[in-house]
């Protein structure tokens, strides 16, 4: 999945950027520093504004060419956007990225700054949809290093006529789901297409399933590093999948395959399921054969915390004109983001009605998010870096059914990669 200045520039002497630090915590958007004492008072057009981004955005671009006073410039995001702002080898005023666990540790080193007092001023933050509450920026919503434009949920992607097809509707438990995965595996249809070359798709059914057999506070004391991977839930976790990998209902090369080979079994009707971020949906060529749903619950309803990738604005501290770029980003998330939405099928602040045939798979990505207690991002983004590589390739070794691992193995290889 996709993440991630010369002289100091004069700020606005009365309004000084404080940096108090809080307790650490890897919710979906981590607690950072309490409240700032004062912000600007107003936003204002007015001004030159440096945007680093991944790659050049038409719709930006034309959101800022209709602002008055506003004059954009853009640069690309090589690499760490942090690495870019501690090296100073840039101006910049805004970032567009997807949050990342470095976001508190960089408000911490004054790198970026605390939006909570600009939030009042923001006419976007009120309009936003409920997926995009406060839930998503951290306890009590108090941690607003980051104006948000869309999230990505993660969900099963169908084919919905190759269950049809095989006399299946969409499984509403957990329950349901694996009858469905044994009645197509014995019509010889892989159940669930999964790429786990890289590692992170297959942490993802690990995140998820720990959220629906453990819950959400169990899951985020394990992307807090307070609950070890050898915890008696996590070994039930893994003790199912390997009971679904060994009754072949994962793709038999799965070890091998990328994402997007996978997306591209289900899309073609070579694979009934895949468990991906919807960002996914750019890679597929048919989406009027799709269908797209959050992992069943239990029986009695289950757990119902969800993850998702969260992309947005963030302001350096040494942004030279922070009332300009705040006042951008604000009129992006107003136009309902278009450029994010179409490239990548967030699920976005405000959000257009298009009557194309994605609309629909849009409706479901935001069923999904709605009917989250809490958003959280998947395993992979909220471990450390090293240690996430690590976790990833024990998962690849896990779905590489030549080595043997079962669920000890990959509860003791987790423990091991968590410790680096």
């Amino acid at each position: 999945m996709p993440i991630r200045l010369p002289s100091k520039p004069a700020r606005d002497s009365s309004c000084p950027t404080p940096h108090r630090p809080v307790r650490r915590s890897l919710a979906f958007l981590a607690a950072a520093l309490l409240l700032s004492a004062c912000a600007p008072r107003a936003l204002s057009t007015r001004g030159s504004v440096t945007l680093l981004e991944a790659g050049p955005d038409s719709a930006i671009a034309a959101e800022a060419a209709s602002l008055p006073g506003l004059d954009l410039r853009e640069l690309p995001l090589k690499g760490s956007w942090r690495a870019q702002l501690e090296s100073r080898t840039g101006a910049s005023d805004l970032i567009l990225i997807d949050w990342d666990r470095d976001l508190e540790s960089a408000g911490r080193a004054g790198l970026v700054a605390e939006l909570s007092g600009y939030w009042a001023r923001l006419s976007s933050t009120g309009r936003m949809r409920k997926a995009l509450d406060p839930r998503l920026y951290g306890p009590g919503g108090k941690a607003r290093y980051f104006l948000p434009l869309c999230v990505y949920p993660w969900g099963l992607f169908y084919n919905q006529g190759l269950l049809a097809k095989a006399g299946i509707a969409p499984p509403s438990t957990m329950a349901e789901l694996e009858a469905d995965f044994g009645k197509l595996s014995a019509r010889g249809i892989v159940p669930v297409a999964l790429g786990a070359s890289y590692g992170w798709p297959a942490l993802a059914w690990v995140s998820i399933l720990d959220l629906r057999l453990n819950g959400s506070e169990a899951h985020r004391l394990l992307l807090e590093g307070r609950r070890a991977f050898g915890d008696p839930g996590l070994l039930n976790v893994y003790a199912v999948l390997e009971r679904w990998r060994d009754l072949g209902w994962f793709s038999a090369d799965a070890s091998k395959l990328s994402w997007d080979q996978a997306m591209t079994a289900v899309d073609s009707g070579r694979a009934a399921f895949t468990f991906l971020n919807s960002s996914a949906l750019t890679r597929y060529r048919h989406l009027s054969v799709l269908g797209f749903m959050a992992l069943p619950r239990g029986e009695e309803g289950g757990r119902g915390g969800e993850l998702g990738t969260l992309r947005g604005f963030v302001l350096p501290a040494r942004a030279s004109s922070p009332r300009a770029a705040l006042a951008l980003a604000d009129a992006y998330a107003l136009s309902g983001a278009p450029g994010q939405t179409q490239a990548s099928w967030g699920l976005p602040a405000v959000a257009p009605s298009d009557g194309s045939e994605a609309e629909g798979l849009r409706g479901a990505a935001a069923k999904i998010v709605a009917g989250a207690e809490v958003m959280m991002p998947q395993l992979d983004w909220a471990l450390p870096a090293q240690a996430s590589m690590e976790a990833r390739l024990a998962m690849q070794r896990f779905f590489d059914r030549r080595g043997g691992m079962g669920a000890k193995e990959l509860a003791a290889a987790l423990v091991k990669a968590a410790s680096q």
